[in-house]
């Protein structure tokens, strides 16, 4: 009898520790209310039910609860807080466990010093232990007088009752879009209100898969607002003071500093650029957290300090007082930008669109100095003026790398030859390689060193084309062990290697995304006759709806000939762009990723297994 206990204890114990693994919590309930009242205020309702299901959850994730508010024109409220222990005990959460501090984000920046951060600890935490959690932060009416939100549905850990609900005057507007789900809103008419309610059942946990698609993409998404029109929100939005600043003196003289021996308007703007990137200390601020009210250029430039939005917004009237064609510019992801509905939440990095004196576009960042123009990797965005909420369309030119090289071994295992390369889209780092050709070197891996005193040979079409031409020669050190010698071939940096597809998992249970990228190399190596390749001809070619690939090890007229090529399609996608007050366009655009399903992840893991093997990338040679 005493075994048999001692079995079904330790059976129960295996069975807690088996779920534990699954998942260290659930969420028994969320409710999140969105409320827009008569009188314009605002409020925000939150509920939980979380049940505990292994130590780590409360003493590393749900032991305590963070919530941020701006006490300027929010106030908090705790309904209700206080944990049911295993046994059925219930133990409140005492006033000393409710603390506010400073959001971590708002440290060193005095415009946010207001911020306040209630941190909740939660107390009689213990395996089998449930969470329960209700408050509402309330919002008086302030700059940006309308209800706009976006909720994903999804969380750290499973949901098996997710509840939202977005509530407005009867007389007032709202536009809503679903994404990724089916489910249509239950809705309620009052008399003074009416009322959206989506729920969700047994809802699973976010990925944490690497690669994953932006939550967005492939989750359950709630976008709403009272505003109907896109046009609207941007509208309101540039009633913000920073959009019709003017430099000071002080401002203009930094300007006339960092003008000296600049020889075209192009150093300039990027001499203006480096300061605002580098002198400006960034700091990554919700708009939300001001409601969408800005701090102007100057309270930005004399604070030295701001968030993304405002830097940019120093950077462009400093680059528009330099008499330089500029202007604002936000970026969308295209899965959620809806010219039908007027969110600002949507936007969520910028840039000042440049134009040099010969019309050629550029995008610049106001985070960092970039080399190449900011719309090149923001390919899943939609750029959108800041003034008049249009979209920008730039040329993108779908990134590629193509490498010719042929190459001959001499007797002393010296290396020379000749390279051509081709590089166009975000594969070419345009400011960088444009200022020194020879920089290519460093985003070749393996690269063969170049012959003495000569730097490759460039052309550049346009910003987003370069093309190479290098002749090489090495001293001959290859790897040796015994009789055998081992040559690594060369390949970018930059290519489909730069994505970390190197070492896949077996399995995945949520998408993949992948850049679209065009990628081959061709190597014609001649050997001398003392030299024996150690190595296999082979031949294998994969077309799939995502993407191709073909390699190819063979001999040729006495050389050996490696070839191998990958490409990974855009994906195309329907954006929205007004054509006038009343009316929009749908126009199909190429998108430079694509999400791959689990089916197709299996493939996608055999091509990158090929890609990266040894047999390809390594010649082995035998004296």
């Amino acid at each position: 009898m005493r075994h048999f206990i001692l079995y079904i204890a330790l059976f129960i114990l295996l069975v807690g520790y088996s779920r534990a693994a699954e998942t260290d919590a659930v969420y028994k309930k969320i409710k999140k209310e969105y409320i827009m009242n008569a009188d314009g205020s605002l409020e925000y309702k939150y509920f939980k039910e979380l049940k505990l299901l292994s130590v780590y959850s409360f003493d590393r994730l749900f032991g305590e609860t963070f919530v941020v508010y701006n006490p300027d024109f929010q106030k908090l409220v705790i309904h209700q807080a206080y944990t049911v222990m295993a046994n059925g005990r219930k133990v409140p959460v005492p006033q000393n466990a409710f603390n506010e501090v400073l959001p971590h984000d708002a440290a060193d920046y005095p415009a946010y010093n207001q911020m306040r951060e209630m941190v909740i600890t939660h107390t009689g935490l213990e395996v089998g232990a449930t969470i329960f959690l209700e408050y509402s932060i309330i919002s008086k009416p302030s700059f940006i007088k309308e209800l706009m939100g976006m909720e994903i549905v999804a969380e750290d850990v499973p949901v098996e009752d997710f509840e939202l609900t977005v509530t407005v005057p009867a007389r007032r507007g709202l536009k809503y879009a679903v994404l990724n789900t089916t489910l249509e809103p239950a809705a309620n008419q009052a008399e003074t209100t009416r009322s959206f309610t989506w729920n969700f059942k047994n809802v699973k946990a976010r990925s944490f898969e690497d690669s994953s698609p932006a939550s967005s993409q492939y989750l359950p998404t709630i976008v709403f607002s009272t505003l109907t029109k896109t046009q609207a929100a941007f509208d309101a939005f540039a009633q913000n003071k920073a959009f019709t600043y003017k430099p000071t003196e002080s401002e203009k003289a930094l300007l006339e500093k960092l003008k000296t021996d600049t020889k075209t308007n192009t150093q300039w703007a990027l001499n203006i650029q480096d300061y605002v990137a580098n002198k400006i200390n960034g700091k990554y601020i919700p708009l939300s957290w001001h409601n969408f009210e800005l701090q102007t250029p100057g309270q930005v430039f004399n604070s030295a300090a701001g968030g993304e939005l405002e830097k940019t917004m120093l950077l462009f009237h400093l680059l528009k007082s330099a008499g330089l064609n500029v202007k604002p510019v936000a970026f969308v992801p295209v899965v959620l930008w809806n010219a039908q509905i007027g969110n600002l939440n949507f936007m969520n990095q910028w840039g000042v669109l440049y134009t040099d004196e010969a019309g050629v576009p550029f995008v610049l960042s106001a985070k960092e100095t970039n080399q190449q123009s900011l719309h090149l990797k923001l390919t899943n965005q939609v750029m959108v003026d800041l003034f008049t909420a249009k979209t920008v369309e730039l040329k993108t030119t779908l990134p590629s790398i193509s490498m010719n090289s042929r190459l001959t071994v001499d007797p002393d295992n010296a290396i020379s030859g000749q390279v051509m390369l081709k590089l166009t889209g975000s594969c070419f780092d345009f400011l960088t390689l444009s200022k020194d050709s020879s920089a290519i070197q460093n985003y070749i891996v393996n690269g063969i060193p170049m012959a003495k005193d000569e730097k490759p040979q460039l052309v550049i079409p346009d910003n987003q084309v370069a093309k190479f031409e290098m002749n090489v020669k090495s001293d001959g050190k290859l790897k040796k062990q015994e009789n055998y010698y081992f040559m690594p071939l060369p390949y970018l940096r930059n290519g489909i290697v730069s994505q970390n597809f190197t070492n896949l998992p077996s399995k995945r249970d949520f998408p993949i995304t992948v850049k679209a990228i065009d990628e081959s190399y061709e190597f014609v190596i001649t050997l001398p006759k003392s030299v024996e390749w150690v190595g296999v001809e082979k031949q294998l070619d994969f077309n799939e709806s995502f993407g191709k690939m073909s390699i190819s090890v063979a001999r040729r007229d006495g050389n050996i000939v490696i070839k191998k090529s990958l490409v990974i399609f855009p994906a195309e996608i329907s954006v929205q762009t007004p054509k006038g007050p009343a009316t929009i366009d749908n126009k199909s655009t190429e998108l430079f990723q694509r999400n791959l399903t689990v089916e197709e992840y299996a493939i996608f893991r055999k091509m990158m297994i090929e890609w990266n093997s040894n047999w390809l990338n390594e010649l082995v040679l035998k004296r």
